[in-house]
């Protein structure tokens, strides 16, 4: 129907489109028998009421953890960035040249949209010297973070890296922070960067007018939480367990709307036909407690 819809649709490209009412009016439209009406609308009601039930989970989740981060970082101390962990720049391009080696990229997309970086990600393919993989390969608890933006905003937008990924190696417009042994906890580094005083420090360092970037002089003055190692890892423990919750509520809500445009175009093109199986309320309250 929105393929037709678009089809008919009268205007330029730089104006807005719209349908006269005449088209409109015109449109063959799928008619079943009311009482199948009724139980599309009940099998589409109730995917509907399973997903607005897991995003209402999803914000209680964000709310907890909200208030679990607040009371986890307070009081804590805040030492030189430095003193957790060596911090470079990325120089490593996306562009592939034949005399170099080829590698994964993991580019500044892939750490601005995602809080951990795992191998499941569709790394882009490029290549790089060996100069810069030996200096740029990324290992298990680093943590990579955006050192160039549009927006003052969106500088130091962490990512750690959860696991040892082969030939992966950091692109260009980030910078690598690496824990230093026995002082620095990556998961810790990277939950604590996205803390609001965090935040706004970074934001404060950051250089520009049209972009802003951070230079090495600013991570000089960076400040971050850093209290013992045995507390980092269990703070670090206790957030990780939040966002591993969360993330499955996250592709449960996905995979509920992804089943529901299934629904749709099998049920309102007439493809599927619904039975007295399906009336309500018998099917709701079945189907609520099979796919919640």
């Amino acid at each position: 129907m929105r393929a037709l819809l678009k089809s008919i649709a009268s205007g330029t490209s730089n104006s807005m489109k719209n349908i006269a009412q005449d088209s409109f009016l015109g449109l063959p439209v799928l008619i079943p028998p009311l009482d199948e009406q009724h139980r599309i609308v009940a099998v589409l009601d109730a995917w509907d009421q399973a997903i607005d039930q897991t995003e209402r989970l999803i914000a209680a989740k964000r709310r907890r953890k909200t208030a679990l981060f607040q009371k986890l970082f307070s009081n804590l101390p805040r030492r030189p960035l430095l003193e957790a962990a060596d911090v470079w720049f990325s120089g490593v391009d996306k562009k592939s040249r034949a005399e170099e080696a080829p590698v994964r990229l993991c580019n500044y997309m892939d750490v601005f949209h995602n809080a951990r970086i795992t191998s499941g990600l569709p790394f882009m393919h490029a290549t790089a010297s060996r100069a810069q993989i030996a200096g740029n390969s990324l290992r298990k608890h680093d943590v990579v973070f955006t050192k160039d933006s549009e927006t003052s905003e969106e500088i130091a937008e962490p990512a750690l890296v959860a696991e040892d990924i082969d030939n992966l190696v950091c692109g260009y417009h980030l910078a690598v922070a690496r824990p230093r042994e026995g002082v620095g906890h990556g998961p810790f580094i990277a939950q604590a960067m996205r803390h609001q005083a965090m935040r706004w420090q970074f934001s404060r360092l950051a250089n520009g007018v049209v972009r802003f970037g951070l230079t090495l002089d600013a991570i000089e003055q960076a400040e971050i939480f850093l209290p013992s190692l045995p507390v980092q890892e269990q703070i670090a423990a206790v957030l990780h367990t939040e966002d591993i919750a969360m993330e499955g509520l996250a592709k449960h809500a996905e995979a509920l709307g992804t089943q529901k445009r299934g629904l749709m175009q099998k049920l309102l093109t007439g493809e599927w036909r619904l039975d007295e199986r399906f009336d309500r309320p018998v099917f709701s309250t079945k189907i609520r407690s099979e796919i919640a």
